[in-house]
């Protein structure tokens, strides 16, 4: 279909993807016209329950852009017993609430002449909300000028440490370089077969694609682990054992902590 905002036909993807090991968790196709939140639930459920599965215990922290952060996403990450952090769109009310955060940030960066960064939280309720959630505003000033974001949250300590839990939210942004990657250095925007099954297809295959290649670049970077020398000499070929040390990844492992995050991205060309 045809998006008016971005302007070309399209289909609109949406995947969740593991921060803690860069690995492509789910994929979704969506019409291209849709709204950035559809299916998002859905897709939410599903991955809990086979999680939950092998890891009943598991604690899974959800963050995701402000086309994620709709009260249907506040409603299941609640109903799964997960925590979140989502973006959202700054209005009238938010920027009221910052007002006096901003002038006291520009009045400190004319003082000293260096970049300053303020963080409050607050209680807010948007219309289509149906109570009040606590709300990160960032305020900063710097030579560029002025520049604010909000994120919604239920996490402990958020009232504390707003700082720390903004500056979590900020970090899905080396996940998304992995969105960056499927989308443009695997080509995960050309879907332009016939029939929406098979894009849908193709897209599981580059999703493949990207968790080969964050494989591989565990494997090389952190290098074959050697075994104990028990006092006899010998060699391993160092392929030998990248391949052994492929498979180990955190994916595997006993942790009683994960983390994923939802995010979406632009869609793939029609």
């Amino acid at each position: 279909m045809f998006h008016g905002y971005y302007e070309k036909y399209q289909y609109l993807k949406i995947d969740i993807t593991c921060a803690e090991n860069d690995m492509v968790l789910l994929v979704g196709l969506r019409h291209g016209t849709c709204h950035a939140s559809l299916g998002a639930d859905n897709d939410l459920r599903y991955l809990m329950g086979r999680l939950r599965e092998v890891w009943p215990d598991v604690h899974v922290h959800v963050r995701g852009d402000s086309g994620l952060g709709v009260p249907l996403m506040y409603d299941v990450c609640r109903e799964l017993r997960l925590t979140y952090t989502f973006g959202i769109g700054m209005n009238s009310r938010l920027r009221a609430l910052s007002d006096d955060l901003l002038k006291q940030a520009l009045e400190q960066f004319e003082r000293t002449g260096q970049p300053q960064r303020l963080f409050l939280s607050a209680d807010y309720q948007a219309e289509s909300w149906p109570a009040p959630q606590p709300v990160v505003i960032k305020v900063e000033a710097q030579a560029q000028g002025t520049n604010r974001r909000a994120v919604v949250t239920n996490r402990p300590g958020v009232r504390v440490l707003p700082l720390a839990v903004y500056d979590e939210y900020a970090m899905r942004g080396e996940s998304e370089n992995r969105n960056k990657e499927l989308k443009t250095e695997l080509a995960a925007d050309r879907l332009s077969d016939h029939r929406f099954l098979a894009n849908f297809f193709r897209l599981y295959l580059h999703a493949a694609a990207l968790n080969l290649l964050v494989r591989l670049r565990r494997a090389v970077v952190q290098g074959p682990q050697r075994p104990p020398n028990w006092g006899c000499r010998q060699s391993f070929p160092s392929r030998r054992s990248t391949n052994r040390t492929a498979s180990g990844s955190s994916t595997s492992g006993g942790s009683a902590t994960r983390w994923a995050k939802v995010s979406h991205a632009r869609g793939g060309r029609g």
